[in-house]
């Protein structure tokens, strides 16, 4: 956990708080609600059901009754509709991030010709970290506070940063 802890910032799926549920969960010892998110969450990667945009609260989906539904029951139209995940360059307090987030949510109809997800990063070098790991990144917007310093900077964040994907290939992850 500690290892993709700060490599998750740069996609947009599962996202900040299911991430933080499944940390929690993890610290806390409960294994069989771990068990159940980690599955769902696997569930929604491996479908690609997550690009439907309608599992946004797929960490809290185990009060809901159609829990199973979010993932499985997506419907055929809305994998017809093309994703990507834009990319925002701002330092932000993380209720600032879930604010701007909501906002965007908001924005979605169900008639929009695609599905969009944000990726918030707080600097420049996060920024070309994310765009080097997530290929769904198809748009940046760079706003005006942002940090040319690493926000949240890790030696796996460093390590991402200096070297290319053919050397990255032929080394072990430490």
């Amino acid at each position: 956990m500690l290892a993709l802890a700060p490599l998750e910032q740069f996609w947009a799926f599962p996202g900040h708080a299911a991430f933080g549920v499944v940390q929690e969960l993890a610290a806390a010892g409960s294994w069989e609600r771990l068990g159940r998110l980690v599955a769902r969450i696997n569930r929604a990667l491996v479908t690609e059901s997550y690009r439907t945009g309608s599992l946004d609260d797929i960490a809290y989906a185990e009060h809901r009754a159609d829990s199973e539904e979010m993932v499985f029951g997506v419907p055929h139209d809305a994998f017809s509709r093309p994703y990507f995940e834009v990319l925002v360059v701002e330092t932000m307090t993380p209720a600032q991030e879930e604010q701007l987030r909501e906002e965007v949510r908001s924005w979605r109809r169900p008639g929009d010709p695609f599905i969009y997800d944000l990726v918030i990063v707080g600097s420049g070098i996060e920024a070309a970290v994310a765009v080097r790991l997530n290929a769904n990144i198809q748009a940046c917007v760079i706003r005006r506070r942002f940090s040319h310093a690493a926000v949240r900077e890790s030696q796996q964040t460093r390590q991402l940063l200096r070297h290319n994907a053919v050397e990255r290939s032929c080394r072990p992850f430490p």
